[in-house]
């Protein structure tokens, strides 16, 4: 009687790839709100200041999220040579999706706030903190209660309505979708992890050869 295989886990499900992402993304957004309130003097130089800070932002998210989508890709690489799994063209895709639906869901209490089923409570103030890493965005699209800056005159700020009920749907919706532009560090991250491609290693490699050729 031939003794039974013992099988081990690969711990590489969508879903349990997508809580991790998921972790990592509010890490993430730890650090942006970090860096928003570190940067808020450069944020009320106007509307430089705000893409400067939104720039950073999408540099420390993009990068966090690249590495470790590239880390799972090259992972995955080596289940599928050695048979343990098929290549699944959309599992990135997936995982990214399924990450970000808890950020998805905060625009429920933020459209219920529009609506003013909340009364006088105001609700974007906190969508800001919770969505960190588009905070500079946000305050362009909607800079009602927002830090002033130049392009919006302190006193529009402050002595109109509270600042969900000033917000169109319209811009309700563009701020719900603008985490999709994460979709591109993940999947972009997982393709190149699992061809083995390091963006990294070929730029060092080939300035590197470029060095080489000077000397010669």
């Amino acid at each position: 009687m031939e003794p039974k295989k013992q099988i081990v886990e690969l711990h590489n499900g969508v879903w349990e790839l997508a809580l991790k992402l998921w972790r990592t993304l509010i890490l993430c957004t730890i650090l942006c709100a970090v860096i928003v309130f570190s940067l808020s003097g450069i944020m009320v130089s106007g509307t430089w200041g705000l893409l400067l800070t939104q720039l950073i932002c999408f540099i420390v998210m993009g990068f966090t999220i690249y590495s470790q989508m590239w880390s799972v890709g090259d992972r995955d690489a080596n289940f599928i040579h050695f048979g343990r799994m098929q290549r699944d063209i959309w599992k990135s895709l997936k995982i990214g999706l399924i990450a970000l639906i808890p950020g998805f869901v905060t625009n429920i209490p933020l459209a219920l706030s529009k609506a003013g089923v909340f009364g006088n409570f105001d609700f974007l103030p906190f969508y800001r903190v919770l969505q960190a890493p588009i905070w500079p965005l946000i305050n362009l699209i909607h800079p009602y209660g927002a830090i002033p800056h130049e392009a919006v005159a302190a006193t529009e700020l402050f002595e109109g309505s509270p600042a969900t009920a000033g917000m169109t749907w319209g811009q309700l919706v563009l701020m719900a979708i603008i985490p999709l532009v994460y979709l591109i560090f993940v999947v972009a991250g997982y393709e190149l992890g699992i061809r083995r491609i390091s963006v990294g290693f070929k730029l060092v490699y080939e300035k590197n050869d470029k060095d080489k050729g000077k000397k010669k």
